[in-house]
């Protein structure tokens, strides 16, 4: 068996150190999947209530939620 180097690089979809092209992000799903886990960890142990009960919410719909002024809440842990 003789070993060939020419196979090595038959397609642009390795990894490229400059981390550019098709792989961005080597970490990038881990992340998400780290982001997901933690916003149903917080979401399932806290009871969420808004800081000024009477105050209206102003948000814009736009690609992404923006609420103006922000969202400012008050936390507490939920009893098992």
């Amino acid at each position: 068996m003789v070993f060939d180097h020419e196979n090595l690089f038959v397609t642009g979809l390795l990894f490229d150190l400059t981390h550019t092209g098709p792989r961005v992000c080597l970490g990038k799903k881990f992340a998400y999947r780290h982001i997901k886990i933690f916003s149903a960890v917080l979401l399932g142990s806290h009871n969420y209530k808004l800081a000024d009960q009477n105050k209206l919410v102003k948000y814009r719909t736009m690609l992404t939620l923006q609420i103006d002024d922000g969202l400012h809440v008050n936390t507490f842990h939920r009893n098992k």
